[in-house]
């Protein structure tokens, strides 16, 4: 019994410090199905459901929680291998929707022009956003993640199969 508490307290720990802190800057006041969060990203409104982020928040910091713990334990406690590789595995169903949101907020520049069109411009300039950064930044964590996904598996493999001789 003191295993189960020891292992799945921090767990919860996290999970309540996640759940804190998204309060703080989203308010969980109104958390029913319809409950979205609002970005005013210049002069565009963006509406993101709060289930989504919440749940984003929460995968994150329990998987840095339990990479943590994976590599301080050199990949022989089976269990952590076990709850990380299923967090990880959320993660990455999720994470595709975080990208899309992100995708939502790139501003692509273009002009918009009325009749008459005898003024047609002869070049577009366009300002950089950091949204293309960060979208393109995203793509490289999922990247790295599925690795880091597919390499604790391995590890995980590897030490099973010393546990089961």
């Amino acid at each position: 019994m003191k295993a189960v508490i020891k292992d799945v307290l921090p767990i919860f720990v996290v999970s309540f410090t996640a759940i804190l802190l998204f309060h703080y800057y989203f308010d969980l006041s109104d958390f029913s199905k319809e409950a979205n969060i609002s970005f005013n990203v210049h002069d565009t409104y963006f509406v993101v459901e709060k289930f989504l982020i919440l749940s984003l928040i929460i995968i994150f910091f329990l998987k840095f929680y339990f990479i943590v713990r994976v590599f301080l334990a050199k990949f022989k406690r089976l269990k952590f291998n076990y709850f990380f590789l299923v967090i990880n595995f959320i993660f990455l169903l999720l994470f595709p929707s975080f990208i899309e949101v992100i995708k939502s907020f790139l501003v692509e520049p273009g002009w918009t022009i009325y009749p008459p069109l005898s003024a047609l411009p002869q070049k577009i300039e366009s300002e950089p956003n950091v949204f293309n950064l960060i979208y393109n930044l995203s793509y490289g964590y999922y990247f790295i993640t599925i690795f880091l996904e597919i390499f604790v598996a391995f590890q995980t493999g590897l030490n099973y199969k010393k546990h089961s001789v």
